[in-house]
């Protein structure tokens, strides 16, 4: 968090918190704002380090200040921010072609990659790890621009971070879990500033149904080459099956006429403690535990 941003919340708090349900929190990680320069992938999960520490700090804020009945609402946030030249400078946009029409090209579906459905991924783990202080989270935009939805003339192109949100509404649990894991793979990634940065590889967020039995779990390979073996050590039993998405490869994308990511199936078997699940590299996977479909 900045110091003006820290001082902004802090004096927020201490005059106002006790009218107050709610705490605002932006975040958009790769800042192209005027340059429109995307972070390759490598880079976008270098950015997953630092995902939720913005509700670290403003959940110490909140406790350290006994305001426990306020919530966090992270109410816009993205893996980019917007390419929308010279509205952050002095020098505002004479002409249309200089301050407006560029921003047609944050519609380039080519651009949204598989680097932005496992940060998506990585974002909403996050999320529900810290659900007993995060109330909202809203994805900026839906449709186009940023959105996970961008149409045109002749229908709508579904983006890589649409298949995300459709995992993870449809198949997750809604009761979230602890987890816990040992022996966690990782990797030096370069950043955007060319540093080396230790990333682990591997995103697991559990859960279970208040209406059924099973587990769910939301289990996110970072890694852009090698797969990862994750294996599970709880108490369950049941066949275990897998919906994912990877592409072919990091740059995976979708357009009109061009469909390079989309939900796949696979069924595993039945499930016994020490069972190893090999997700593939740069994948984003719900897997299934003892969980029946719904009739």
């Amino acid at each position: 968090m900045e110091r003006g941003l820290f001082d902004w919340n802090v004096n927020l708090l201490k005059h106002s918190g006790q009218f107050l349900d709610w705490i605002s929190i932006h975040g958009y990680w790769d800042a192209i704002h005027q340059t429109n320069a995307y972070a390759d992938y490598d880079a976008c999960m270098v950015y997953t380090n630092s995902i939720g520490d913005s509700v670290r700090k403003v959940r110490g804020l909140l406790e350290a200040m006994d305001l426990g009945h306020i919530r966090i609402a992270f109410d816009e946030w993205n893996l980019r921010g917007w390419y929308h030249p010279n509205v952050h400078t002095v020098k505002q946009g004479v002409t249309k072609e200089e301050y407006l029409y560029p921003r047609d090209k944050n519609d380039d579906n080519t651009k949204y990659t598989m680097a932005d459905a496992v940060f998506t991924a990585c974002f909403l783990n996050m999320c529900n790890r810290n659900c007993d202080v995060i109330g909202m989270a809203n994805y900026a935009p839906v449709v186009n621009t940023r959105g996970c939805i961008f149409t045109h003339k002749d229908g709508i192109v579904l983006r890589s971070t649409y298949h995300v949100f459709d995992l993870y509404v449809n198949y997750l649990g809604d009761q979230v879990l602890e987890t816990w894991s040992e022996e966690q793979p990782a990797r030096e990634l370069r950043s955007v500033s060319g540093a080396l940065e230790k990333v682990e590889m591997l995103d697991v967020a559990a859960t279970s149904f208040s209406g059924r039995g099973g587990y769910a779990l939301a289990a996110v390979n970072k890694d852009p080459e090698r797969t990862q073996t994750l294996t599970l050590c709880m108490e369950a039993s049941g066949e275990v099956c897998v919906r994912y998405i990877c592409g072919e490869s990091t740059e995976s994308y979708n357009d009109i006429d061009c469909s390079g990511v989309e939900i796949q199936y696979e069924t595993l078997g039945a499930y016994h403690p020490g069972m190893q699940i090999a997700l593939r590299p740069h994948s984003v996977n719900i897997i299934w535990i003892g969980v029946t479909e719904k009739e």
